[in-house]
């Protein structure tokens, strides 16, 4: 037989192979040729393998810190103008919504204690960087309320004293005044409420010291006329109670304060240059001092040993002159300078926290030749007495960037004339200016809320010439 072709070998090796291979995907049987179809282009036909897990989310950092001095209930702290967070006692906290790394934070207090206190956030604001903020302090101060004001009388060579109501008015003490040996500038009490240092800057020039007994009434232990130069006009006792310092012939002197006693010691004066200035302020926590100068602001660092301000000072160029006052807010990062005539300025800078100079940070008006400020003990308001149009300028204080935005009515008439300063008592409630001009006292009680004032009274003063008014426990 003649070999098949090609063509028709292949025909028939199909026709063979063709019936086995369906025989076999048939159904049941034996052993013979199987067929696995490939999985779908989908991952259909077969168990998938399961989706890789997500990357876990980004770590989150708490924001706490310590609280000391709490003496009643009622504080409340908040994060950034919210997440509020009650606090019931001394310890640390930690907020409870944490935040992402590099994100900004700043603690306030938006409640402060139902206590007769001041709580203050220091440390505050910042940026997580990668790790839990544990750094802010909450410190409140000793409760209770101011118990006693003294006024420095200059065309009256004397101080005059005062009892203070729980609604803040004023009362003549007893004994109602106490004579100088001179004219007196300006008047200061001690941290610890014992001491009270009035600077005379005519007649017997120096500081007169006094003891202050627990009913407020007054008992000269000293008069120092050495190492506080010629007319001292000002004497400022550094936060801490530690020193205290004059303004008098153009320097700083600088005086030790006995640790037990509240005594001055005029044999340890250290004078610095650059004290050509009726004021003086300093940092809360005594590293600077910050001394007006008309054209400018010095600031020198405060030995934290020997109290010695550090030379050379920082200056920073004022841009208008006049009659001048400068004070720092509580947490230490901003402070506050009143300047002009008519009308006047009011500066803000923020606080370089190793060197302690000065960055302006922009300025607002004040009124008609702004002399004597005060910011109230919650960092909150900054005050600022007008001599010429007799009035108090008001401002709210930014807690993050310390811009200045106006209390709502001010400026707020003093209700007398020639306020040359104002005082803010230790509770943040009321409010005080000596009105030069018409020998009365003003009080005012503070809106807590806005720091508005409400005028209760302009009392005589009970001398001539009020220039300072001073507060204390």
């Amino acid at each position: 037989m003649p070999p098949l072709p090609p063509r028709t070998r292949l025909s028939l090796a199909l026709a063979i192979a063709v019936p086995l291979m369906l025989a076999s995907c048939g159904g049941g049987g034996g052993g013979g040729f199987s067929f696995t179809p490939f999985p779908a282009a989908n991952g259909g036909g077969g168990d998938a393998p399961p989706p890789p897990a997500p990357p876990p989310g980004a770590p989150k950092f708490a924001v706490g810190g310590t609280v000391t001095g709490l003496a009643g209930s009622g504080l409340v702290l908040q994060n950034n103008a919210g997440d509020d967070l009650a606090i019931g006692a001394d310890g640390s906290f930690s907020f409870a919504t944490s935040l992402d790394d590099r994100a900004d934070y700043g603690v306030t207090v938006k409640t402060q204690p139902t206590a007769l206190q001041v709580c203050v956030a220091k440390q505050a604001f910042g940026t997580v960087a990668g790790a839990a903020v544990n750094s802010v302090r909450v410190n409140c101060s000793e409760a209770g309320a101011d118990r006693f004001g003294f006024a420095a009388n200059e065309r009256s060579n004397n101080l005059t004293a005062y009892t203070v109501s729980a609604d803040g008015s004023l009362s003549a003490a007893t004994p109602a005044a106490y004579s100088l040996a001179g004219t007196p500038q300006h008047v200061t009490a001690h941290p610890s409420g014992k001491k009270l240092y009035a600077s005379i800057y005519v007649g017997t020039q120096g500081v007169t010291q006094y003891t202050i007994d627990p009913a407020g009434t007054l008992s000269q232990d000293l008069n120092i006329t050495t190492g506080v130069g010629t007319s001292p006009v000002f004497v400022g006792v550094e936060p801490k109670g530690r020193f205290a310092y004059v303004i008098g012939d153009g320097q700083i002197h600088r005086l030790n304060i006995d640790a037990t006693t509240g005594d001055l010691d005029g044999s340890t004066a250290v004078a610095v240059a650059g004290g050509n200035s009726r004021k003086l302020g300093f940092d809360p926590d005594g590293r600077f001092a910050f001394v007006p100068n008309g054209a400018s602001v010095e600031v020198f660092r405060l030995d934290q040993g020997t109290g010695v301000p550090i030379s050379p000072p920082v200056p920073v160029a004022l841009p208008v002159g006049g009659f001048v006052d400068v004070a720092a807010e509580p947490s230490g990062r901003f402070a506050y300078v009143s300047t002009g005539n008519n009308p006047g300025t009011l500066l803000a800078y923020s606080i370089d926290q190793t060197t302690g100079a000065l960055t302006s940070i922009g300025s607002v008006p004040s009124g008609n030749t702004p002399f004597g400020m005060a910011i109230d003990p919650t960092g909150r308001f900054v005050y600022v007495a007008n001599r010429n149009s007799h009035d108090v300028s008001a401002y709210a204080i930014n807690p993050r960037t310390g811009a200045l935005t106006a209390v709502p009515g001010q400026p707020f008439s003093v209700g007398g004339n020639t306020p040359n300063s104002v005082t803010v008592d230790r509770t943040g409630r009321f409010a005080y200016t000596a009105n030069q001009g018409d020998n009365t006292i003003s009080i005012f009680t503070i809106d807590r809320t806005t720091g508005a004032l409400a005028l209760q009274t302009a009392r005589p003063a009970g001398a001539n010439g009020p220039q300072f008014f001073a507060l204390t426990k």
